[in-house]
Formats: structure tokens, sequence, C-alpha cells
């Protein structure tokens, strides 16, 4: 998995909102959480994308732009924009290789539950690896200045 000081590997796909992914344009306009997820649709996952729905209007205007990841088929991404009202894209990793190349790829094929903070440039920040949804919005909100860690 990469760590914090490493070079975030670029990616180019497609999203739910029918647009692509790439990685080396938004760096290059500013920060970004890239945010790994096992599965749409699931409990843990709906809630951490509810979470960071919930606060994407105030990351966006603190120049930090969300993207989801998960193995999921690019039309499962596209109907989980929709019925979960998310305004962020949420990107289809059908062959497992972004996940891969964050190493973040379990051995069952699912994408662990991390989270990267990207900064202006492309460098991994901070990482947070934890199953709960919650450490990874509230890590997102702190890096933007916007709540304190506990």
């Amino acid at each position: 998995m990469l760590k914090p000081g490493e070079r975030a590997p670029d990616f180019r796909a497609p999203h739910g909102h029918g647009g692509q992914v790439h990685l080396g344009e938004l760096v290059d306009k500013g920060r970004l959480v890239l945010y790994f997820f096992p599965k749409a649709f699931t409990p843990g996952c709906d809630r951490e994308a509810a979470l960071f729905q919930k606060n994407y209007a105030e990351l966006k205007s603190r120049g930090i732009e969300v993207v989801g990841v998960s193995r999921d088929s690019l039309e499962t991404q596209s109907r989980y924009c929709q019925e979960k009202s998310l305004e962020f894209p949420v990107v289809a990793d059908e062959d497992g290789s972004i996940a891969r190349l964050y190493g973040v790829l379990t051995s069952a094929g699912y994408a662990n539950r991390v989270s990267f903070g990207i900064d202006r440039g492309g460098q991994v920040v901070h990482v947070v690896e934890n199953r709960a949804p919650e450490p990874h919005v509230e890590r997102a909100l702190a890096w933007a200045g916007l709540a304190r860690l506990p």
C-alpha cells in the first residue's frame, strides 16, 4: 500500500456520472481524497458515500475533490451515483487495476476500505485504513481545516 510521501499512481477510468476521471488532471488543479470501498449498495459503503456527500460542498470549497473507487461495474456505479444522489465521481475499477496500483486489492478481489489524501501535484500526504467509514471522512475534514481529529 502507498505511504505518505509517495507519488500517487496516475490513472484514467470511467465513472458513474458518464465521464472519465484522470488523476493527473485532478491533482494539477488541487487536492484530492481518493477513497476505495469494497462494494456499492452495502451498509458500510453506503454510509461512507453518504458522509462524503454530506460534506462534499464544504470539501470542494476548500479545494478538495472527492473520488470513490470500487470493483463494481460502470452500470452499478451509475445506479449508485443516481440512487444515493452522489455529486462526486465514483470510478468503476472493474478489473481491479487501480486498486492493485494503490496496494488495496484483497485476496478476495475487493478493494479494502482505504482513503488517500493526495496533494496538488500528486503526493500522498495521508492514508486512512479503517473498516469503519467515519474515520475516512473525519480525516478529510481535518485536512480541509473543517474539523479536528479526535
